[in-house]
């Protein structure tokens, strides 16, 4: 234990003196980006039902009975029903205040769910089919992709490549040549919000609703620097 113990001590006190051993007048840091649009491949919807009333028992029956329907619709439309997930099941009084005093309006009864949906094509589909089933809350329709993984490691190491030919340009310029790498990170990547579709109330099903997927910007930027030869 003592013998690693050592061993270890060295080690950590030996990095300070191998960081001082670079020369940072001899060191040139810069920024590589790469970026790509994509169109999505999936979508989350989430939805649900709404019912109000001084009777818990009999609003919460009616809930459960369309948030059933609604459910059952979907499954016929092939949504499968491990994409099916309830995110918020919950009942609520809502008060007024009137006179100083605290007075009961009637009870909120929310189920909520959100649905996974692997075939773009069926969102409208799916959207009227709750309505039809009595859906009366629609929070969003978000989009992403499937592969973003596989695609942002591509990208990230164009980035990468990206930030090599940058400083190989700028140590040329002044007759320099870039030696090796001191340090590499990912300064920041982001996937911006998505185009989405939000409402409360929906009106009637055959008003449809008008959702475009849009494209997805997944973008990564990369810090580098490098010894100047």
């Amino acid at each position: 234990m003592r013998t690693g113990l050592v061993v270890l001590l060295a080690f950590i006190l030996a990095l300070p003196i191998a960081a001082q051993g670079v020369d940072q007048r001899r060191l040139i840091t810069v920024e590589g980006e790469s970026e790509r649009f994509v169109r999505p491949d999936m979508a989350t919807i989430s939805l649900g039902v709404i019912n109000e009333g001084l009777d818990i028992v009999t609003i919460k029956r009616e809930n459960d009975k369309r948030a059933r329907a609604i459910q059952a619709s979907l499954v016929k439309l092939g949504v499968d029903p491990k994409d099916i997930m309830t995110t918020d099941l919950s009942i609520q009084p809502v008060y007024n205040w009137n006179s100083g005093k605290q007075e009961l309006l009637h009870y909120a009864v929310r189920n909520t769910v959100i649905i996974t949906v692997r075939n773009l094509e069926s969102i409208e589909r799916i959207l009227d089919a709750a309505i039809d089933k009595g859906m009366n809350l629609l929070q969003d329709v978000s989009f992403s992709l499937s592969t973003a993984r596989a695609v942002r490691d591509e990208i990230r190491a164009e980035a990468a490549r990206n930030a090599r030919k940058k400083a190989e340009d700028l140590a040329g310029a002044v007759g320099a040549k870039i030696g090796r790498v001191v340090t590499l990170s990912e300064a920041s990547g982001s996937m911006p919000p998505v185009p989405m579709y939000r409402t409360t109330m929906m009106a009637k099903a055959d008003e449809g609703a008008a959702v475009s997927a849009g494209q997805l910007q997944i973008r990564v930027l990369v810090s580098a620097t490098f010894e100047l030869e």
